[in-house]
């Protein structure tokens, strides 16, 4: 039996005690009442009542103590130990992106202008032309890819034909979806002609790679560094000297196009490209990515390979590598051809307008950052964010944890996620101000230096926090055909105006096709160009993407902090 309960039992038999005395007291001195002296009425009807209180007060006070206890203990860990947040992947972007509305954040978001036209070759059932949002600007023309770039080795043509020369009439014929190919590889022309300075930088590494190999001799770039020599001097030019080998940065090279697109065409044409800007094939592979052409619609139903597994296995392990790594990705969609609308229209929403969208990113991580420097690119701090249902269901039974997680509609995930978002923005101070000591992975004094001056503060934290604080969020929610999560995210950004905020938000899902990779990605891009070309107006910026069952944060970060 517990202390506190063998208390109040005492409590209650003392209390009875005491009532019980008075009236058996009272009823004796009522038949004797000449023996009812000053001393007997100070002594049985004031100084016994006296100790039977006081003790039935003591055993309170003590009662109260010790069901106070655990509460007490549980508010001083709570004061002194914040909750842990969750892993943040430190990384470089720079980013550039092509739509109908124009190439940058200012054309974009400030831009009035009526972007549809009615297409002069593309009808609907009834042969009414379709409205479509065209790139006006982007100009398709025709496309030779030289035998060095044809994807299948063992012909000197492109053509499934076996003809031994590639050519523009020849690539008409043989290839019906040729004008679908020939806009996408416009498109990826203009993400590289956008991107003109970053790939540049990219050259100048790769160059003078090439160039230390190219001296004699070579195995001196090959043995123990002890034994280098500071300096390698060419035979040709003995005055010409070469400083110390140049560190490598891997290279990998992604393509995401439509599943109507012929690939191997799409990516000769980017090797052919970027060989223009003096990155060679031999330096990386292009991995090809076909786009899902289920709508975003049927994003919580939709599997295959989708943004959050090429963000998790590629620019998470990007970031956390150690050796310098650079993720060239380029994506091009266009839904206004014949092709894709045999195959689309139909399960089209009545409401969308076929359109196209091309962008370009580029992921480095801090070991590369300090080889290749390229302007305009951005320090970012990602983080995964998702509703821990059951972690201990998560650990002893997955299927279990798959089961409960059945029972979650893509709302529900989505009000969690930005729930646990909200937490971790205020109640746990993991942004705000100061923005960056808690995402410092590489300041871990720092960090913990923060945790122990602030943790009283910050687990008291009051609404005026946030007072003038200026937050910009960025979602790639689409208002058009995301009502509830535009619903869910408005009583989200609500939570910051409450507590003071000056809140900027901007939700960019309707810029892009409808399509499962466009939307997280080119809102990412929007961000980048807003960052790199803007003047800074925000305390605090940061985007939301949402993939299925968690969201990611993409929170902007001084690059002095890396």
């Amino acid at each position: 039996m517990g202390g506190a309960k063998i208390m109040r039992y005492a409590r209650y038999f003392l209390v009875a005690t005491l009532v019980i005395y008075l009236i058996l007291v009272w009823m004796y001195f009522k038949d004797n009442a000449q023996q009812l002296s000053s001393f007997n009425l100070l002594l049985w009807f004031f100084c016994i009542p006296l100790v039977l209180v006081g003790a039935i007060v003591l055993l309170r006070w003590r009662q109260k103590k010790t069901e106070n206890a655990p509460a007490a203990a549980a508010n001083t860990q709570t004061k002194t130990k914040l909750p842990q947040a969750p892993a943040t992947h430190s990384l470089f972007v720079y980013a550039s992106v092509c739509l109908p509305e124009g190439d940058n954040w200012s054309d974009i978001h400030d831009n009035d202008e009526d972007v549809t036209a009615l297409s002069e070759s593309l009808t609907d059932f009834d042969g009414v032309p379709l409205l479509v949002k065209p790139i006006s600007r982007v100009i398709t023309t025709p496309v030779t890819i030289s035998n060095t770039h044809h994807a299948d080795s063992d012909n000197d043509s492109f053509d499934q034909d076996g003809s031994d020369s590639f050519n523009e009439d020849s690539f008409d014929h043989e290839h019906p979806e040729n004008d679908l190919n020939l806009r996408l590889a416009a498109l990826i022309n203009e993400q590289l002609l956008l991107s003109d300075a970053a790939l540049s930088v990219l050259a100048q590494h790769f160059g003078r790679l090439a160039e230390q190999d190219s001296y004699e001799p070579n195995s001196a770039l090959h043995i123990h560094p002890e034994w280098q020599a500071r300096h390698l001097v060419s035979k040709d030019n003995e005055d010409e000297v070469l400083s110390e080998p140049v560190a490598t940065v891997e290279l990998a090279v992604y393509l995401c196009v439509p599943a109507l697109a012929d690939t191997e065409f799409l990516s000769a044409f980017v090797a052919q490209q970027l060989e223009t800007y003096g990155i060679f094939d031999a330096w990386f592979d292009i991995d090809v990515i076909r786009m899902d052409d289920e709508l975003a619609l049927d994003a919580a139903t939709t599997d295959g390979y989708q943004p959050l597994d090429f963000v998790e296995e590629q620019v998470m392990t990007l970031a956390e590598a150690t050796t310098a790594q650079v993720c060239l990705f380029i994506a091009a969609h266009s839904q206004i051809n014949e092709q894709w609308l045999e195959a689309q229209l139909d399960i089209t929403a009545a409401n969308n307008v076929p359109s196209e969208a091309g962008t370009l990113l580029i992921f480095y991580n801090e070991a590369a950052q300090h080889i290749i420097d390229i302007e305009d690119s951005v320090a970012l701090s990602l983080t995964k964010i998702y509703h821990n249902i059951s972690t201990a269901n998560t650990a002893n039974n997955d299927a279990d944890f798959d089961s409960e997680h059945a029972r979650f509609s893509a709302r529900q995930y989505y009000a969690a996620n930005l729930k646990t978002i909200k937490q971790l923005l205020i109640d746990h101070s993991f942004v705000l101000p100061p923005p960056i000591a808690v995402f410092d992975t590489q300041s871990q004094v720092t960090k913990d230096k923060r945790h122990k001056t602030d943790a009283s503060a910050n687990a008291n934290a009051s609404d005026d926090d946030l007072a003038a604080h200026k937050l910009t969020i960025l979602s790639d929610i689409n208002p058009a055909t995301q009502s509830a999560d535009l619903s869910t995210f408005m009583t989200f950004i609500d939570d910051f105006t409450a507590r003071g905020a000056l809140v900027n938000e901007y939700n960019l899902g309707h810029y892009m096709p409808l399509n499962l990779w466009l939307p997280p990605l080119i809102s990412l891009a929007l961000m980048i160009d807003m960052t790199a070309h803007e003047q800074p107006l925000a305390d605090t910026t940061f985007l939301i993407t949402q993939h299925k069952r968690c969201c990611l944060l993409w929170l902007l970060k001084a690059q002095e902090s890396l």
